[in-house]
């Protein structure tokens, strides 16, 4: 694709600048550049994520970063947006695109990894991204209804889809298999839970929580939340998290290193029988309970990075950094302001997937409701795969 330029060719950034930081990515972006998203650029709730922490890992990040310019963007949003209105005419057909059609990276999406592998410590790895451009190794997706990108991620990055397509896949993670994953009826005191959780883990449209004690919480509460949303019973629940006749596709390579009473699988069973026994209200009220003990452990992908003067004080540098109102939501992505400067669209679109992404795939219906056949998960313990 045209515009691509490593940082080994063109003095991009700064010494010193990680694009990370949402400082330099505004800086870069004013400039008329933005970083490339890879799939080992992110991780379930962390659009932050470089992998290796090691000082040749950070080398390597550094190094292999690509960067390509809003201005070539542009022109292939122009581009393709000719191609497709020249192919309707030719076979006359009606055409109600607009150039926001062929342009997805101007608004934040859930992204997943192509490659998730069933005996991986998770397979799905997903999580909205910021308003930017990504490369093969991801896709992005949209829902209709309530399901937003921050909801969407909060179900996807859940034990329990998480459990449920390690019994589908092998290592490749197709639209087919993801379009295939049931959705929950939600309650709307429910939506917002999930959307204020998932909103201050992966800090997209704000700071995002770093202290790790805080994120484990908010991790644990959103597993159990997304239960609570599938109406699993706590025997169902310990099924899928605790079940040691499953072999490889089970869970218990999370924190294998800390006592199982100290293992996320199991902290997140003991809050959900907390939800179940207070109800949703209450829970969500008082919160959960996680001993401190249990906080004090290191957990390496639950945790996120964060400038050196913490995210707070970046956002609010960065905020001052914009010339107007409009320059800001511009470069977070908000609609209202890419509306305005790239046109409008009769209805507008959640997270706008590009234009190939919208084919719909041969596949059944997706599933409402229940995960399990409860029957028979009851009458022999084996689980119904949708």
């Amino acid at each position: 694709m045209r515009g691509f330029l490593r940082t080994s060719r063109i003095q991009v950034l700064v010494s010193g600048e990680d694009t990370r930081d949402i400082r330099t990515r505004f800086r870069l972006w004013k400039a008329g550049w933005v970083p490339l998203m890879e799939g080992k650029h992110f991780w379930q709730f962390n659009p932050f994520y470089i992998g290796n922490k090691t000082e040749n890992g950070l080398k390597k990040f550094y190094e292999s970063q690509k960067f390509i310019s809003r201005s070539t963007l542009l022109q292939i949003g122009k581009d393709r947006l000719e191609e497709a209105r020249n192919r309707a005419n030719k076979n006359n057909e009606t055409f109600r695109l607009t150039l926001m059609d062929f342009m997805p990276w101007i608004r934040p999406r859930l992204s997943y990894r192509n490659i998730g592998r069933s005996t991986d410590q998770r397979t799905i790895i997903s999580s909205v991204i910021p308003a930017l451009p990504h490369g093969h190794s991801c896709n992005d997706l949209s829902c209709r209804g309530p399901w937003i990108p921050e909801l969407l991620a909060a179900l996807m990055d859940s034990w329990v889809v998480d459990w449920l397509i390690r019994r589908k896949v092998s290592a490749n993670i197709s639209l087919f298999y993801i379009g295939s994953l049931p959705v929950p009826t939600i309650s709307m005191n429910l939506q917002e839970a999930l959307l204020s959780r998932s909103r201050q883990l992966m800090g997209v449209s704000c700071a995002p929580v770093n202290t790790p004690s805080d994120r484990l919480k908010l991790r644990i509460e959103l597993d159990a939340l997304v239960a609570f949303a599938f109406d699993l019973t706590y025997e169902e629940f310990a099924h899928i998290l605790l079940d040691e006749t499953c072999g490889a596709v089970g869970f218990m390579k999370t924190d294998a290193e800390l006592p199982p009473a100290y293992r996320q699988p199991q902290l997140t069973l003991d809050v959900y029988r907390q939800l179940q026994r207070k109800g949703l209200d209450r829970f969500l009220q008082d919160g959960a309970e996680v001993p401190e003990a249990v906080r004090s452990h290191r957990r390496p992908l639950v945790e996120i990075w964060s400038p050196a003067d913490g995210w707070d004080r970046a956002w609010a540098e960065a905020r001052t950094m914009a010339d107007s109102d409009h320059e800001w939501d511009l470069f977070l992505g908000e609609e209202y302001a890419a509306q305005a400067e790239y046109g409008s669209v009769e209805e507008p679109l959640e997270t706008a997937p590009a234009p190939g992404h919208g084919i719909p795939p041969y596949m059944a219906a997706t599933q409402i409701g229940a995960l399990f056949d409860t029957e028979e998960f009851r009458r022999d313990g084996q689980q119904r795969l949708l």
